[in-house]
Parts: structure tokens; C-alpha cells; sequence
């Protein structure tokens, strides 16, 4: 594990099989001098065709990097497990299929980098799950949240984002959603087996 905002990055793209690069409370168009390193990293890493993960932040920093484009979204947080649809077959999700994964953001990518492709989108997060080729695989939203970390970020939210909007995702806080399959189809896709068309328990 790398922290990046310490100013601490891998020596070398070869050092790891397969990378994830997580949430993080800065901003992917930030020019932060650890983001500009970030950035850096994750041109070589594309080039070299590593098997790459991005969540959240790591989602959006991931397209800043390799051409696309993150803002602050006009029409606000996204927080909760909000539904976005599949648009094609993918790790166990068929197309059509809605998918509720637990989410805090307010950037969104609004530009794909070149060669990247749509998963899964909805009227509200037009990018929310994306890919390029077999090498690289990106989440808007937190697979790896659980309820009671999920509810300490709503917390801390309070000063930031409208409570009706917190009031709402913590009330849907232990319905069913898909952070299972979600993770799922990262290890799959890390393990070097692509985007799994049969959901393995």
C-alpha cells in the first residue's frame, strides 16, 4: 500500500500484478503536487496495460489522467446506494439490470478518456461504471463501503451536502444491493479473468 498523499508512490509499475486506487476526499483535477505524481503513475501504468481498479476518486483520476475530463457536478452529491442501469452483460449483471452500490461523491467524470467504455449509467451519473479493454475497470461508487462506515461518512457530511439527501440514503441503509457481486467482479477482473459473464461465489 502506497499513501500517494504522503508523497509516497510505487518505484515502479512492475511492482504489483494488479493496482486499485481508492477513494481519496481531494479532487482528480486538483494540482496538488501528489495528484500530478498520481497522474503520472497511472499514464504508465495504462501504457504498460497493468491490470488497474479505480474507485470514487480513483474512478475519476484515472480518466483525468488518460484524457477525460472530472467536475464538480451541477446537480450535486451523489450519496447512497442510487440505482444505475447495466448496459450490457458484465460480471454476473445482465443489461437492463439495475445496480445499487453505496456511493459519496459530488465530482463526476462528464468527459470518458479516449477508449473507454460505459458499463452501467443512469440520468444522474451518466459514467458510472467504465472500462477499457481487459486492463482497466472503473467504479463512481464505494463496493467496499460497509453500513457503519457508510454512516460515519454521512456524518461528517452533514455541513456539506442537504440533509434531506443524508436523511434518505441513511434511511436505505441495510436494504438489499449489489456491493457483493460489485466486489465480486473486481477480484475477477484483478485475478486476470476480464469481466466474468458468470457471477462466481
Amino acid at each position: 500500500m502506497w499513501r500517494c498523499y504522503e508523497g509516497r508512490f510505487p518505484s515502479s509499475v512492475d511492482q504489483c500484478d494488479a493496482w486499485i486506487i481508492s477513494g481519496s476526499k481531494s479532487s482528480a483535477y486538483d494540482s496538488k503536487p501528489w495528484i500530478l505524481t498520481l497522474r503520472l503513475l497511472i499514464i504508465d501504468l495504462a501504457r504498460s496495460d497493468a491490470l488497474l481498479v479505480g474507485i470514487c476518486f480513483g474512478h475519476q483520476i484515472i480518466h483525468q489522467s488518460l484524457g477525460g475530463r472530472v467536475q464538480k457536478f451541477p446537480g450535486g452529491w451523489g450519496v447512497g446506494a442510487y440505482p444505475v442501469k447495466a448496459l450490457s452483460d458484465f460480471g454476473g449483471f445482465k443489461s437492463g439490470s439495475t445496480i445499487r452500490v453505496l456511493a459519496v461523491h459530488q465530482d463526476q467524470v462528464i468527459q470518458l478518456a479516449p477508449g473507454f467504455s460505459v458499463l452501467a449509467a443512469s440520468d444522474f451519473c451518466e459514467n458510472a461504471i467504465t472500462r477499457r479493454g481487459t486492463s482497466i475497470l472503473t467504479w463512481q461508487a464505494h463496493p467496499e463501503f460497509v453500513d457503519g462506515f457508510f454512516k460515519d461518512v454521512c456524518a461528517r457530511l452533514r455541513t456539506m451536502a442537504p440533509d434531506q439527501l443524508i436523511d434518505q440514503a441513511l434511511g436505505e441503509v441495510g436494504l438489499p444491493d449489489d456491493r457483493v457481486q460489485a466486489g465480486t467482479v473486481i477480484v475477477q477482473f484483478l485475478a486476470g479473468n476480464g469481466l466474468v459473464k458468470n457471477h462466481v461465489s
